[in-house]
């Protein structure tokens, strides 16, 4: 991310803040994107879960936090992260299990 020559004069921020942030967002939006639609899954259970007055964990649920999972994982494997690499890893395997198991039972 290039900031234009007109702001620099004027911003009261250093620069070189200014565009590490930016370039990490730029590099980061993937792993952001993946986050988010890991978390919605959470907004999305409960939604479900009041609308049937019981606690429902559904295959969608599964499908989104292992999308997420994976998003996560890429940008892991982008920016090099080892820990982050293995933790969602298995994070993604568990779900994957979890999903069979749902998808089984139906």
């Amino acid at each position: 991310m290039i900031i234009p020559n007109e702001l620099i004069n004027n911003w009261p921020v250093p620069m070189s803040w200014l565009n590490f942030i930016g370039a990490q967002f730029e590099r980061g939006i993937f792993g952001i994107l993946g986050g988010g639609v890991f978390f919605t899954s959470w907004i999305y259970q409960a939604y479900i879960s009041k609308r049937e007055g019981k606690s429902v964990v559904d295959v969608w649920f599964w499908i989104m936090r292992i999308t997420g999972l994976v998003m996560i994982t890429v940008h892991a494997i982008v920016i090099k992260d080892l820990v982050f690499i293995i933790l969602n890893s298995l994070g993604c395997m568990l779900a994957s299990y979890n999903l069979f198991l749902n998808v089984r039972k139906k």
